[in-house]
Formats: structure tokens, sequence, C-alpha cells
């Protein structure tokens, strides 16, 4: 057994250590390197000012409070580089449908120094015989993980698969240990940003 092929434990990643450097190198980055920010449209309840007839004959403008649900632009994820990328696909041609899912996850570094995954995946189904599909899907953004910290420092190997009706490909899955302490993948991949 190599050094390489023992796993790492939870406790070996030096966070604080990875945190402040990914704080160094936000500020030192290419920023024209950097990708735009991420938003999506969400129904919020507003508070809004509203007026009323009140009084006598109604003669009388009255305002109160009150809260409306409206579709309101909010930043998931600010500008950032992008440090790493996985890829996921999977098409179930079954007899009646036709499923398609689709997943991309980024390992990225914010302007202002955090460290995120996104997560994107989306789902088409149709029903063979109509016109009509079905559409699911979502962006979500969480601080990066240890275990997603760790995945860095392992090979991503491609594959393309059938099984019966399902073909899926990708390199989502880790694979091999290739990084000789644990961290290391993100610090490469964090130094990367600041060569050229």
């Amino acid at each position: 057994m190599t050094p390489n092929d023992k796993p790492y434990r939870r406790q070996d990643v030096d966070l604080p250590r990875l945190q402040r450097y990914a704080r160094r190198v936000a500020g030192e980055a290419d920023p024209a390197k950097k990708a735009a920010r991420i938003s999506q449209t969400e129904e919020r309840a507003v508070a809004v000012q509203r007026s009323r007839r009140a009084g006598f004959l109604g003669l009388r403008k009255e305002m109160f409070d009150a809260t409306e649900n409206r579709s309101v632009e909010v930043e998931l994820v600010p500008p950032h580089w992008v440090l790493f990328s996985t890829t996921y696909w999977n098409i179930d041609d079954a007899k009646a449908s036709l499923t398609e899912y689709n997943e991309q996850n980024y390992w990225v570094l914010t302007e202002g120094g955090d460290l995120l995954v996104i997560r994107r995946w989306e789902e088409t189904k149709m029903f063979k015989g109509y016109p009509n599909h079905v559409m699911d899907g979502e962006t979500t953004a969480a601080p990066m993980s240890v275990e997603k910290i760790l995945e860095l420092d392992h090979q991503h190997p491609s594959y393309d698969r059938h099984h019966g009706s399902m073909h899926f490909w990708g390199n989502r899955e880790a694979g091999k240990l290739i990084r000789h302490a644990p961290g290391v993948g993100l610090s490469l991949a964090l130094k990367g940003l600041t060569t050229t």
C-alpha cells in the first residue's frame, strides 16, 4: 500500500489555513478570469404601503402596511473563479417515456475569498406520443465542506456506460487518490489562479 492509497480522515484537513490562503488568492487573482454572479428569481413577501378610503363617506385616505408576493432577483453566488468542475448525464429511454437528467458541480472561489460548491441539476421527462414535457431543476450554493475539499485530492475519470435503456456518462465520481496530503488538490487549484 502506497501513501497515496491511504484514505484521509476529516480531521487531517487544515481548514483555517486553506480559508486564509483562499482569501489571499482572491485578492491576487486575475479579475478578467472571473465568472459573473449567479442570480435566480424567487417569490418573496415584500412590505408595501397601501391606501384605503376611510372616514365619513370614504372622503379620507389612510395608509396602511401590507405584504404582497413579488418576484425578486436574488444573488445566489457573487462573481467568482471556477477552481474545478464535474458533470453527470443520464438518459433513460424507456418504452413509454424519455427522461434526461444532467448535473454540474462547480468548486469556486468568490471575489470575497469564500469557498463554495455550486450544484446545478435539471431533469426533463417526455412521454412518447405527447408533445408536452415536464421540466424540473435547481441551482444551489453551499460553503465547501471538508468532504468536497477532499474530492479535489482524487482523480475524476470520465466514463460512458450503457445498461438496458439507461445511458450515463460524466466524471462526477471521485476515483483514485492522487495527492500526498489532504487539501493539496484545493491548494493547487487556488495557486493556478495566481499563475499565468
